[in-house]
C-alpha cells in the first residue's frame, strides 16, 4: 500500500514562523504567599517558575470561565420566574 504523497514525513507538523513569534501580554496579581513562593522558585530554578506561572494562569482562566457560566445560569433561572 503506497501513500499518495511521498513528501509527507511522520512527526510534528511545521508551524509558520509568524505563528511562533506571536506575543500576548498577561497581567495577574499574586498574594503575598504566592509572591514568596515564586521568589523561592526563581532562586532555585527557572523551569519551576514557568510551571508555577502557567498553573496560576490556567487557574485564573478556569475560574473566570466557571464564573461566567454560573452568572449565565443565574440569569437564565431568574428570567424563568
Amino acid at each position: 500500500m503506497e501513500l499518495g504523497n511521498k513528501n509527507i514525513k511522520p512527526g510534528r507538523k511545521r508551524v509558520a514562523v509568524d505563528e511562533l513569534k506571536r506575543n500576548f501580554s498577561v497581567t495577574f496579581y499574586l498574594s503575598k504567599d504566592e509572591h514568596d513562593v515564586l521568589r523561592r522558585l526563581a532562586d532555585e530554578e527557572v523551569e519551576s517558575v514557568n510551571s508555577f506561572v502557567k498553573r496560576h494562569i490556567l487557574k485564573t482562566i478556569i475560574y473566570k470561565k466557571g464564573a461566567n457560566q454560573d452568572s449565565s445560569i443565574n440569569c437564565d433561572s431568574s428570567s424563568r420566574l
